[in-house]
């Protein structure tokens, strides 16, 4: 019975001990920053920006220095950029906006640098028609986004090629500003 007791305790003892080890070393690996869960996706709401005015977009780290964004916009009246000279305000017509772009974060993990560039797809409705437009966008800019839940900023400089502004090689260029806030989940 005593070799029992002591068989029983021995296996408690090396059962308390491995688990201590693996505690040990779970603490050691968070605590120097190798975290099992990196939060992958994001809300943002944006002023200025790829959509003009605003927008909200929804970006999926698909690698963890490459980022796949989709957003949304509607604008109340369509703002017509044809004229290099004049800007035309319709009113019996809205815009939608839907930005689709890819940006790459090639330095740093929280606090980093960013550089985009994509596509906006335009819907444009006036007098009960619908006609459509293609621009597109590069930029560059400071991103903070916690590896873990948290808020994140996002801001920088960006071009929107196709819109009004001066020619350049064919192509009209407008220079633009966007700051976006968002939840990192």
């Amino acid at each position: 019975m005593l070799q029992i007791i002591q068989l029983h305790t021995r296996w408690v003892l090396d059962c308390a001990i491995t688990f201590f080890i693996s505690f040990l070393l779970s603490g050691f690996n968070c605590a120097y920053g190798q975290a099992t869960y990196v939060a992958r996706d994001a809300l943002y709401g944006e002023l200025g920006g790829k959509a003009f005015i605003y927008s909200f977009y929804y970006e999926n780290l698909y690698l963890d220095d490459l980022g796949l964004n989709l957003g949304f916009s509607v604008l109340p009246r369509t703002m017509d950029f044809s004229d290099e000279n004049n800007l035309h305000v319709s009113d019996d017509s809205s815009t939608v906006t839907i930005p689709v772009f890819v940006s790459w974060y090639p330095l740093g993990r929280r606090d980093r640098l960013f550089i985009d560039g994509g596509m906006n797809f335009l819907l444009i409705f006036c007098n009960h028609a619908l006609s459509t437009g293609l621009l597109g966008t590069v930029g560059f800019g400071y991103n903070y986004r916690p590896r873990e839940d948290g808020y994140s900023i996002k801001f920088g400089p960006l071009l929107i090629l196709g819109a009004g502004g001066p020619r350049s090689l064919g192509i009209r260029v407008l220079p633009w500003f966007g700051v976006a806030v968002g939840k990192v989940f």
